[in-house]
């Protein structure tokens, strides 16, 4: 009966059979060894958090996809994982008045990273893994000016001058890309998948109740 006890104690606080870690963070660095970030990725399920990494076009802080072992393509070539991150200026609109009707409007669609591995997906015992990074913009453009100012003749002086905007005009482009793409590597700096050890309390009393258990099983009829 107290071996029955002391088993189902040990169950209940979770040391009856060994756990592991499948959440470990990650730091990105560029190919010279420039920390760009880092962030938190779970194994299982797939999904990566708290972001925050400082690239050369901008500051991505947004988790989106997160595929792990399965392939795709970066800047053309094969990778094994697939990370997304966007940045907080997806989606916004800056607008510049230069004055006297003219100006640009901003609309970015899509300001993010993607990280993809080569050669080995990530895995839950860390490491270093070799990655390609790619920096994406892409952004619509709209350029405003003036077809015709308000125009004032002087006739004693002979001067023309020009007023306000009378009629004005806008050019816009389209899905504007830019961007880069670089090579660099992903070190895991936190938690890593393995067998966590019993409290030495706790493990004391299991080399008990294992040896109680021989007794027992030795024990004559």
């Amino acid at each position: 009966m107290g071996l029955r006890c002391a088993t189902a104690l040990l169950a209940a606080l979770g040391c009856a059979s060994p756990a592991t870690a499948a959440t470990i963070d990650w730091q990105l660095s560029s190919l010279d060894g420039a920390v760009l970030g880092t962030f938190t990725l779970d194994f299982a399920p797939p999904a990566l958090r708290n972001p925050l990494i400082q690239g050369f076009a901008g500051t991505y802080d947004i988790p989106s996809f997160t595929f792990l072992g399965s392939r795709d393509t970066i800047a053309g070539e094969t990778v094994e994982d697939y990370l997304l991150i966007f940045s907080s200026v997806t989606g916004q609109v800056f607008t510049t008045d230069y004055g006297s009707g003219e100006g640009q409007s901003v609309r970015v669609n899509e300001s993010a990273i993607r990280i993809g591995t080569l050669g080995n997906a990530l895995s839950p015992a860390g490491g270093v893994f070799p990655v390609v990074i790619e920096e994406v913009y892409n952004y619509d453009q709209t350029y405003f000016y003036c077809l015709q100012y308000e125009e004032f003749y002087d006739e004693e002086t002979g001067n023309l001058s020009f007023g306000n905007c009378l009629q004005g005009g806008s050019d816009t482009s389209f899905n504007v890309d830019s961007g880069d793409w670089y090579y660099g590597f992903l070190t895991s700096v936190g938690p890593t998948d393995g067998v966590v050890p019993l409290p030495p309390g706790l493990a004391l009393l299991a080399g008990g109740l294992a040896a109680l258990g021989l007794l027992r099983r030795h024990q004559p009829a």
